[in-house]
C-alpha cells in the first residue's frame, strides 16, 4: 500500500457517508430523527428530575425537615398566588358602571 493510500484509509472515516452526514436523507426522515431525539431528551430530563426529587425526599425524611422550612428556604409562598383576589368594586345596579368613581369622560347622558 502506498503512502497516500494509507493516509486515505486513515482519514476516510465511515464507509457509508449518506447515513452519517444526512446529505441523502429526506426532510421527512430528518424530522422523524429530530422528533425521536427530542423524545429521548425529554425522557432523560424527566428521569433526571425524578432522581433528584427522590434524593430530596430522602434527605428531607432523613433529617425530619418540615415542609414550611423548605418553602421558606425556596423563597416563601407568593401571597398573590393564594387566591385572595382583589376587593369587589361597587357597581350601579341599573347600569354596569362603577359607582362613585370618575370614568375619565364627561357626564353620562344615557338612560
Amino acid at each position: 500500500m502506498t503512502q497516500s493510500l494509507k493516509k486515505q484509509a486513515l482519514f476516510a472515516g465511515p464507509a457509508d457517508h449518506s447515513q452519517t452526514d444526512g446529505q441523502d436523507l429526506s426532510v421527512a426522515e430528518l424530522q422523524r430523527q429530530q422528533q425521536e431525539i427530542e423524545r429521548q431528551i425529554r425522557e432523560k430530563q424527566e428521569a433526571t428530575k425524578r432522581s433528584v426529587i427522590d434524593q430530596i425526599v430522602q434527605v428531607v425524611n432523613q433529617y425530619d425537615i418540615p415542609i414550611e422550612d423548605l418553602v421558606e428556604a425556596l423563597g416563601g409562598e407568593d401571597q398573590t398566588q393564594r387566591g385572595q383576589g382583589s376587593p369587589q368594586i361597587p357597581r350601579s345596579p341599573n347600569r354596569r358602571r362603577l359607582v362613585g368613581t370618575w370614568q375619565g369622560t364627561g357626564l353620562d347622558q344615557g338612560p
